[in-house]
């Protein structure tokens, strides 16, 4: 089985990419359709936080900004 991380990120691009409904992913990987309702959101806040803080570092000439 795979990891919990490896396995959040792979129903993150599941859902995403194919369009996979909650209750077929829940189904696939053994967890109930709420459970990955859950975690496609918190896959999505993370996306989106990184995205925040990428570009405070663009804005700020940040370690990655050269």
């Amino acid at each position: 089985m795979v990891g919990k991380p490896e396995r959040n990120i792979e129903i993150g691009k599941e859902r995403k990419e194919d369009g996979a409904t909650f209750a077929a992913l829940g189904q696939k990987h053994g967890i109930t359709r709420e459970r990955v309702r859950q975690i496609v959101a918190k896959e999505d806040r993370k996306i989106a936080r990184r995205a925040y803080f990428n570009g405070l570092r663009k804005q700020t000439g940040g370690a990655d900004n050269e």
